[in-house]
């Protein structure tokens, strides 16, 4: 029977709290970012995405980036597998790893009269691992366009199967592609809650209730990230037999938090592919001396550059480099195109930028003449 069980969680298929990350003792638990056994999760708004978990609907879990909206949906996902007997498919897991098509996983699912719910997430908890804290860590968050790809099928087969699908999107996301997403409801959620950054503090430092409380207290004042930056510095702090001050351990935190994001750019936006890198790195250095720009806007500045039209237009990554941002990822923008020029990093997305510079500045050139 174990054996049948391994095989089901290699396959995606969800049907015990386990499968999800989840574990119980005084409190629920949720694996967190880093990867540690123990996660408090965002109560009330697991409670939110329960209940707004219904069948035949595509449910967008939508918030901040690096809120804690995954451990959130966790646990609610992990609700409907003790309550209404539902079996959880990952999509992106079944899809990657089993020659079986995501209707025919539903239907055998309700053969078996348990519900079926897809279950697709880009960032789920372990995205963010301490490299290069932790030895022997490679993080390479999931690409846009295998991401896309994988959420094209969800739809699909949500809307011809009428099977539940819940994907996590954060708000950076969400803003570009919620118009191509069509039909579909949407559950908020913010980690900005004190009491829950002061447990993740508390639960990953150990350094006691006023250490966790002040960590919590200046966490919450960021617009994102706030779970991420929170547990960055419990991790800190307790690496540092909890000497240093909140504010230390919340620079030290936000600057780990934009290494990530600057691999996330190079990864997901960018699909870690230097031609198509190549493409953009111009637009983001646009984006860094001129501030947010439409997506017309955006798609003008690559054509004028030379770039094809059918290549330029409806570009993901365009829309994406072009939008205002939270501080967080605004921040990372800012530090990957200033090391970029100043240092002339040589690889991912450091490299692409020091190469675009050149193109960047004979485009303002010509044009002033």
């Amino acid at each position: 029977m174990d054996e049948i069980v391994d095989r089901l969680m290699m396959m995606g298929i969800y049907r015990i709290p386990e499968h999800m990350g989840i574990r119980f003792n005084e409190f629920m638990f949720v694996r967190n970012v880093l990867a540690r056994e123990e996660a408090p999760y965002v109560e009330h708004a697991e409670e939110e995405i329960y209940k707004q978990i219904d069948r035949g609907r595509l449910l967008i879990v939508r918030g901040p980036k690096g809120d804690g909206l995954s451990v959130a949906t966790l646990a609610a996902l992990t609700r409907k597998i003790l309550l209404d007997r539902a079996v959880v498919i990952d999509a992106k897991v079944a899809r990657d790893g089993i020659n079986v098509g995501l209707a025919d996983l539903a239907n055998s699912i309700r053969e078996a009269h348990r519900e079926p719910i897809l279950y697709l997430d880009l960032s789920k908890p372990g995205h963010y691992p301490q490299k290069p804290w932790m030895e022997g860590v490679l993080y390479m968050p999931t690409r846009l366009d295998e991401f896309l790809s994988t959420l094209e099928e969800v739809k699909a087969v949500s809307r011809a199967k009428d099977v539940t699908a819940v994907v996590v999107l954060s708000d950076d996301l969400y803003e570009i592609l919620k118009n191509w997403l069509g039909r579909h409801a949407a559950a908020e959620v913010s980690g900005g809650n004190v009491y829950f950054l002061r447990e993740l503090v508390r639960v990953y430092s150990n350094c006691g209730e006023d250490a966790a409380a002040e960590v919590a207290e200046v966490a919450a004042k960021h617009d994102c990230g706030r779970a991420v930056l929170a547990t960055l510095a419990a991790d800190w702090l307790a690496r540092r037999n909890c000497q240093g001050t909140a504010t230390e351990a919340l620079q030290a935190a936000e600057d780990k938090a934009k290494e990530f994001i600057a691999d996330y750019i190079w990864y997901t936006v960018l699909n870690g592919n230097r031609p198509y890198a190549n493409l953009h790195a111009p637009l983001i250095l646009l984006r860094y001396f001129e501030g947010p720009l439409s997506a017309e806007e955006a798609e003008e500045f690559l054509i004028n550059l030379g770039f094809e039209d059918y290549i330029v237009r409806g570009s993901e990554a365009a829309r994406w480099i072009a939008a205002r941002h939270c501080s967080l990822i605004e921040g990372a923008i800012k530090k990957a195109v200033e090391t970029a020029l100043k240092e002339g990093a040589k690889d991912g997305l450091h490299y692409v930028l020091r190469n675009a510079a050149s193109r960047y500045h004979k485009y303002f050139k010509d044009r002033s003449k």
